[in-house]
């Protein structure tokens, strides 16, 4: 075996993500592998999580490498795993997790070199590598895991030359308990491991872990989100085959050769099976994560098609029916949506087909928005505690939500009263107008010298039409996007 010199050689800053080190191991014959070694920046986890974390990527590895996917094999040292560390910064013993796995040819994908039109406006450089990704998926639909659970690869009795079997669905953020067994599952069925996810999110909420700068909000979101998740129907049918997921598929697991096509995908940790619905879900290198928009990307449209030609029309529709497993890998954020006027409306689009019929809140966050849910969830136990610590005053805030107060229920009742197609309109209209003011906002800030203008609540319309923040009403002679 090749040994470096010394230990900073082994660095290689394009080996490295932000969760993980990877050390080159170059063998007499040629062959490479790699150390990956958990870097564990935030400190000392459990040992017995990072273990399960650890196993998991292993037994996924090389159940996908025995069916010929272009994947690393990977082995674990079950007998010598924990490597104790000491350094004269951190005097006490800590565990090192780490794994070996198989060095593959290529590079990341790092999919903004191929312009930032990517998602919008794929060119055929874009186009010919989701190709190659619907190809793999394909086969990674070959091979489905025969099994009535949801969870994650694991093996029994650290046995690593049996065929690896469900458990717990590991995860590396806060989808997991602080205290044993820390993962969830195995699951049944998706609403049970959707709505154990959620009351995690929950708790971990109320008890100041999660959410503590919008503690309110984001708990309010969550019992929302749990709501929607319960009236799913087919989520409470029991799975029958499984499929796996790939957990962080964000561009840069793909291996591209210097032409950019597909040579392999990496980065399985916390991969897990699913149901065959989820598992073919566009993935988020496809869209943007913090874009909570419910339309598909002109890439997500791609990779649709890719399936179509390849004679996979069921995935197709997988990709088209996808968005509310996209938002549900939300579960434990909140991205102060109130500042995005159309969240609300994003939400209740995703789930539009399965709303409950007396579910008929608000569509922008805001005060109108908190008091709806904090009395449709008055019976939660947490809601009173997580309402003391964000200090919140229901008659302090009515006060302060006086003004505008009749035109915003009137907008709440127009709202609940139009077809879905008229929502749809209205959300792209409130959107196009928020891009707009925010461009104006941008522009006006580069100009020193020019004076401060804000056409949103302003008594005047812009000659398109498009000045006036009210979308409901024609007062001002503006043009009504629902009419």
């Amino acid at each position: 075996m090749l040994l470096p010199s010394d230990a900073e050689s082994m660095v290689d800053d394009t080996m490295n993500g932000g969760v993980n080190y990877h050390f080159p191991l170059v063998f007499d014959d040629g062959i490479k592998w790699l150390v990956r070694v958990r870097q564990n920046p935030a400190g000392l986890s459990p040992i017995d999580f990072e273990q399960a974390v650890t196993r998991s990527e292993v037994a996924t590895l090389r159940y996908l490498h025995s069916h010929d996917l272009a994947v690393p094999k990977a082995w674990m040292d079950e007998s010598a795993w924990l490597v104790p560390v000491i350094t004269p910064d951190h005097p006490l013993a800590k565990h090192v997790e780490y794994l070996f796995c198989e060095s593959l040819q290529g590079k990341p994908n790092r999919w903004p070199e191929f312009g930032k039109d990517s998602l919008t406006n794929p060119g055929e450089k874009d186009k010919a590598l989701i190709e190659d990704f619907a190809r793999f998926q394909i086969q990674l639909h070959q091979i489905p895991v025969a099994t009535t659970q949801i969870g994650s690869l694991t093996y029994p009795d650290q046995d690593q030359q049996v065929t690896p079997v469900i458990g717990p669905m590991v995860t590396s953020n806060w989808l997991h308990d602080i205290e044993p067994p820390y993962s969830g599952g195995p699951f049944r069925t998706l609403k049970e491991r959707y709505l154990t996810q959620i009351d995690i999110c929950l708790g971990h909420i109320a008890d100041r872990l999660l959410g503590t700068t919008d503690t309110l909000d984001t708990y309010l979101w969550h019992l929302q989100l749990r709501e929607l998740v319960d009236s799913v129907p087919y989520w409470s049918e029991p799975i029958d085959t499984g499929y796996i997921k790939h957990w962080d598929d964000k561009g840069d697991h793909l291996m591209v050769d210097d032409e950019g096509k597909l040579v392999g995908v990496i980065d399985w940790e916390c991969a897990y099976v699913t149901t065959e619905a989820e598992a073919f879900a566009a993935p988020s290198w496809l869209y943007s994560l913090a874009d909570s928009k419910s339309e598909l990307t002109a890439a997500e449209k791609v990779l649709a098609e890719s399936y179509e030609r390849l004679g996979h029309p069921n995935l197709a529709h997988h990709v088209r029916n996808g968005k509310m497993y996209q938002r549900l890998l939300d579960i434990g954020v909140y991205r102060d949506y109130e500042l995005d006027p159309v969240a609300q409306m994003e939400i209740i689009e995703v789930f539009e087909k399965t709303l409950p019929p007396d579910f008929l809140p608000p569509f922008r966050i805001g005060h109108e928005w908190r008091v709806y849910l904090m009395q449709r969830y008055s019976s939660d136990s947490k809601l009173a505690e997580v309402v003391a610590i964000a200090q919140w005053d229901r008659e302090v805030e009515d006060e302060k939500a006086q003004d505008g107060k009749e035109e915003r229920e009137a907008e709440h009742q127009a709202f609940w009263g139009m077809t879905f197609e008229q929502r749809k309109e209205l959300k792209t209209r409130e959107r196009l107008l928020a891009d707009e003011t925010s461009s104006e906002g941008s522009e006006e800030d580069s100009d020193d010298d020019s004076e401060a203008t804000s056409g949103v609540g302003s008594e005047s319309c812009s000659e398109d039409g498009e000045g006036d923040r009210d979308l409901f009403k024609v007062e001002l002679n503006c043009k009504d996007p629902l009419a």
